[in-house]
């Protein structure tokens, strides 16, 4: 009886004859090679690199569609080919709508053509200049002037001021 109380005081005998409960689990939860995952494409310095969750970082092996720095971030469906490298299948599709690129515009040369079908419509603030396809031209702006070195005309079918 004064066995029994001992044990009971030092805890449960455990006795290990092989992979535990827990090793089986990690194995089985770990993927293996050829195994298709998803992963995040990252920098690792300058050059691109992968990274999971159940892996962190891996080597890019190779990738079946181009991949650039404006990938980076992006989530990535991926097989492994080694335990530190991996091939990229394809850039996972995201659905949300691309932000708007802004681009800054500057012209140097002797003539650019910017041009649509309907309309054009350039705006800063509360002022707007719009050109549509059938001729019309609008300028809007709380405060318009316009300063001309040499003559300046308006010419019209009909001209009307106020």
């Amino acid at each position: 009886m004064k066995s029994s109380i001992q044990r009971q005081a030092q805890g449960p005998e455990v006795v290990q004859d092989g992979p535990s409960h827990l090793d089986a689990v990690v194995q089985s939860t770990v993927p293996g090679m050829g195994q298709i995952v998803l992963g995040t494409l990252c920098l690792r310095g300058s050059e691109l690199a992968l990274s999971t969750p159940a892996l962190g970082d891996l080597t890019l092996g190779g990738s079946l569609v181009p991949l650039g720095a404006e990938h980076v971030g992006r989530q990535v469906a991926m097989s492994l080919m080694s335990a530190h490298s991996a091939l990229v299948l394809g850039l996972v599709w995201d659905q949300s709508p691309a932000p708007a690129q802004v681009q800054d515009l500057r012209v140097d040369g002797e003539h650019h053509v910017i041009e649509a079908q309907e309309s054009i419509e350039l705006r800063c603030g509360e002022a707007a200049i719009l050109l549509l396809a059938d001729g019309r031209i609008q300028l809007r702006g709380t405060y318009i002037t316009s300063h001309a070195t040499a003559t300046q005309r308006i010419v019209g079918g009909s001209v009307h001021v106020n």
